[in-house]
């Protein structure tokens, strides 16, 4: 049995809707926590009744909450290593397989025992650490180069989606059928995903049964590395690459204020505006909305200005992501001085507009300057990003410790600083070209005969 559509758009396209459920479970409990903590009146024979919140966090408790997650994001290296040795396909679905039990197990945890609830959200954090990882070594084998910012674009778009999604389906869920629905409901979609994507997606196309033979040629002569050499790693020369710490500080400053917008937008528009939870629901979701809009905006225009060779990978790198940035530390600044509800909606949807271009640079770089490393470099930059989301709501809760405008300035000031120093180091660090160290032995030995023959002749 063949597809209609060529497999490697069919990976991609079910890679769209794992990366959808992988962030609709990251970011589910940020709608959670505010039904969690928000008492309500209810009606009981025409009687309205206070009924008191079940959980009584202090700010400080729930940016600890928030950013537990992340803690389990720093073992991300570990899926590059697994999914080098079992396949990219194997270790991204079965990540979000656990991802999505210890999901639906979570209302269990919460009412157990605080720091058993935290245990079990860190090793959420672990298993979408593989998963996210695991994607790069995916990509590394199912997308040829000419091809490579848009699928991977495309499936990583899926992120914004869960994030968008997650935002009115939970409220409205919160709001029907109370806080724990939103655990089940986003653990079963996981599920079903899962058993789609264990039938039809293959590590590789060479073991792929359902991929047409023309389409695996096409593959196998384009895309350079397929994964059959055995992946040795050259620690010194790595560690000694500019790039990989271009990477690594890209991945952390973004971080910070892409966990803002994620984690605690809600928290944001509850604390000064007191809107309800439907509204926070719709109102979260638009930044997340524009980022959807401009990612395929940003990888066509990559794929486009490297095909025609209008400008080099380095320069697209540095004009996507600096530019991101200098957009950041203006907004974060703005935003502290227009303090209005549609001011800050406006502020953060720019924000995030922006975003999608910072976003198409640090998914595909790993590709650009070392496919064979590319999964364990990822989840290295996926360490740092998990410090940066783990930071950011932590050091909120800190600073935001009463319903005041002056202190969430102060955090926006945090953040403008960040996304200056990021932005400066990266412009300063980074090259998107293929690092020599990260030419395989196999290929330069390949190379070296075809210039030998090309002489002969």
């Amino acid at each position: 049995m063949h597809f209609v559509i060529p497999k490697r758009y069919f990976v991609s396209a079910l890679a769209f809707l794992g990366f959808m459920v992988m962030f609709y479970l990251r970011t589910n409990l940020s709608i959670a926590i505010v039904a969690m903590t928000d008492g309500k009146n209810i009606t009981v024979n025409n009687k309205t009744y206070f009924q008191k919140a079940e959980f009584d966090w202090n700010s400080k408790e729930k940016g600890f909450i928030l950013g537990s997650f992340s803690y389990g994001y720093f073992l991300a290296p570990l899926g590059g290593f697994l999914a080098n040795k079992f396949g990219g396909a194997t270790v991204f679905g079965l990540g979000l397989l656990m991802t999505a039990i210890l999901t639906i197990l979570s209302p269990i945890f919460f009412r157990l025992n605080f720091y058993v609830f935290i245990t079990a959200r860190i090793c959420e954090g672990a298993f979408e650490a593989f998963s996210m990882a695991s994607s790069a070594e995916l990509f590394a084998r199912w997308s040829p180069p000419a091809e490579r910012a848009r699928l991977i674009m495309y499936s990583h778009s899926g992120v914004f989606f869960g994030s968008a999604l997650n935002y009115p389906i939970s409220a409205f869920i919160a709001h029907r059928f109370g806080w724990e629905a939103i655990f089940y409901f986003s653990g079963a979609v996981s599920l079903i995903w899962y058993v789609f994507w264990a039938l039809f997606v293959s590590n590789d196309p060479a073991s792929d049964k359902f991929i047409t033979n023309s389409e695996k040629l096409y593959l196998k002569e384009k895309i350079t590395y397929m994964g059959s050499e055995k992946v040795i790693y050259p620690w010194k020369r790595m560690l000694m690459s500019k790039s990989i710490y271009a990477y690594i500080i890209h991945k952390f400053a973004h971080a910070w204020s892409f966990a803002f917008t994620v984690f605690c937008l809600p928290w944001y528009f509850k604390d000064l505006y007191e809107v309800n939870i439907n509204e926070i629901g719709l109102v979260s979701s638009i930044p997340n909305i524009c980022t959807i809009v401009s990612q395929p905006i940003a990888a066509t225009l990559a794929d486009y200005f490297k095909s025609k060779k209008i400008l080099t990978s380095t320069q697209i790198h540095k004009l996507f992501t600096c530019g991101s940035y200098f957009f950041a530390v203006i907004l974060f600044i703005v935003v502290q001085s227009w303090s209005k509800f549609i001011g800050s909606i406006i502020c953060f949807s720019i924000f995030r507009f922006t975003v999608g271009f910072s976003e198409t640079s640090y998914n595909i770089m790993p590709l650009d300057i070392a496919p064979r490393y590319a999964s364990f470099i990822s989840g290295v930059g996926s360490a740092f990003y998990s410090l940066g989301t783990l930071l950011s709501p932590l050091l909120m809760g800190y600073i935001v410790t009463e319903h005041k405008q002056s202190q969430w300035n102060t955090f926006f000031s945090l953040l403008s600083g960040i996304n200056f120093c990021g932005g400066t180091l990266f412009f300063l660090l980074v090259s998107g070209e293929l690092q020599p160290w990260a030419i395989s032995q196999k290929a330069e030995k390949d190379e070296t005969k075809k210039e030998i023959s090309m002489q002969l002749n």
